[in-house]
């Protein structure tokens, strides 16, 4: 198999797992699952704020399907990501820490493949 094939086939596969983790989660946040919103009340959050995460989430998993905006979608939600591993520290909570921490990386991982292959695309 050709490694420009293997690049972005990984690309692709951890872009839709990734688009099917935070779509999910997001519209559970903007549902109002029961579930979460009881989580995110005990760590003092308001119900506007977990439906403006939930919208986050939602677009940023969508647009990580699509090319053009997949860089955007990476980098809010490795924002997010970010910021939830930092609530999470301070609430010792380490395994939720570890959780987003991953996310990012992988988030990362993503953005850094996807510049690559663009760079090596316009050197063509």
């Amino acid at each position: 198999m050709n490694g420009d094939v293997l690049v972005k086939a990984t690309v692709w596969v951890l872009s839709l797992v990734l688009a099917l983790v935070f779509v999910s989660l997001g519209l559970g946040k903007i549902a109002g699952v029961e579930a979460q919103l009881a989580r995110y009340d005990s760590w003092g959050l308001p119900l506007w704020g977990v439906k403006a995460l939930g919208a986050v989430e939602l677009a940023g998993g969508v647009s990580l399907l699509i090319p053009r905006w997949a860089l955007v979608g990476a980098f809010a939600l490795s924002l997010e990501m970010v910021a939830s591993a930092m609530m999470h520290f301070s609430l010792n909570e380490d395994h939720l820490v570890m959780r987003a921490l991953v996310l990012v990386f992988i988030l990362l991982g993503i953005s850094y493949l996807r510049v690559k292959r663009m760079a090596v695309n316009d050197l063509n």
